[in-house]
């Protein structure tokens, strides 16, 4: 047979090519996912960091794969969930351009609870990239990584490793000044930060600054914390456009002044009084007492435990 005479082949037109078109903007906008692969694999070169081209290693480099799992941990049918360490969605769009530690300890936290030998693996990569990061200029981002590690070690209960990330942790915020305010802030004034860039900066700041205390006040030794929250604003709520990037949380805030009152505490007691009466007595004792009523006035509702009709009895 002719090959001019078979079916579907013309000598004057041109084999179709259909199955290597670009899918339509209505076939992507019916797909979350492949609309946000695109965005993502669409980011130009010239945006990420470093002029230097060199080998990677293996284990830090990304993949879509790993990019789809933090799309469905920190996605709803492709809407970003407000997370309260850091911007998700901001994160999935920066996926391929992140430092690899902070990409491997987030993947590490996504997958512990689908399959804990696959967060291992994740961990143990992003063991292998701190190594480089210590030669990296850090950012607040860093300090969401070390927030975000620190959970993951208490879930697979590594409690060892816990204390000295939290001292990195300190160190940084005071290194990047991020127990001050964005707003009071001149040095950040040139970077034209938006509102949402502003709260995130917050959220690395409440985040590691309420697991710090949160460790000081149940240790059973005395630590010192040497930053403070008198130049911060609280979490508040931030859109983008119509899209809910950060949620107000009032809770995180009350919950600091309750676990450094408790600090107070310690502190104050290290040496035990000698008796009762003298405890009784203490001055310290009166003004501890009223700076604890105070924090507990000041947590929401509810977020207590036994609220007074709890215990009325019948």
């Amino acid at each position: 047979m002719d090959l001019e005479e078979e079916e579907g082949w013309n000598q004057d037109s041109e084999p179709s090519l259909d199955y290597l078109q670009t899918p339509t903007v209505d076939q992507t906008s019916q797909n979350p996912v492949l609309q946000c692969i695109l965005n993502v694999s669409e980011a130009p070169l010239i945006e990420q960091e470093g002029t230097e081209w060199q080998i990677e290693d293996p284990d830090l480099m990304p993949t879509f794969d790993d990019w789809l799992v933090v799309y469905l941990f920190s996605t709803s049918n492709g809407t970003p969930i407000p997370a309260p360490t850091f911007d998700s969605d901001q994160f999935l769009k920066e996926f391929f351009q992140l430092p690899a530690f902070i990409r491997l300890v987030a993947l590490a936290t996504c997958t512990i609870a689908v399959s804990f030998e696959k967060s291992l693996v994740y961990y143990k990569r992003a063991r292998k990239a701190a190594i480089r990061a210590v030669s990296e200029t850090p950012t607040h981002q860093t300090v969401q990584a070390l927030v975000i590690l620190y959970t993951y070690l208490g879930y697979i209960g590594q409690p060892a490793l816990v204390e000295p990330l939290l001292k990195i942790a300190m160190h940084l915020i005071q290194a990047l000044r991020l127990d001050i305010d964005p707003v009071d802030s001149p040095w950040l004034f040139h970077l034209n930060l938006t509102p949402r860039q502003k709260e995130d900066r917050r959220c690395a700041f409440w985040a590691a600054y309420s697991e710090i205390l949160c460790e000081a006040a149940t240790s059973p030794k005395l630590v010192d914390v040497p930053i403070n929250s008198n130049k911060m604003k609280g979490r508040s709520t931030v859109y983008d456009g119509s899209q809910l990037i950060f949620e107000e949380n009032p809770f995180v805030q009350s919950l600091c002044t309750l676990h450094t009152v408790i600090i107070a505490i310690k502190k104050a007691f290290v040496v035990a009084p000698k008796t009762s009466n003298e405890l009784i007595a203490s001055e310290t004792v009166a003004e501890l007492q009223s700076k604890m009523m105070q924090a507990q006035s000041q947590l929401p509702t509810e977020q207590t435990f036994g609220s007074r009709q709890n215990y009325q009895t019948t």
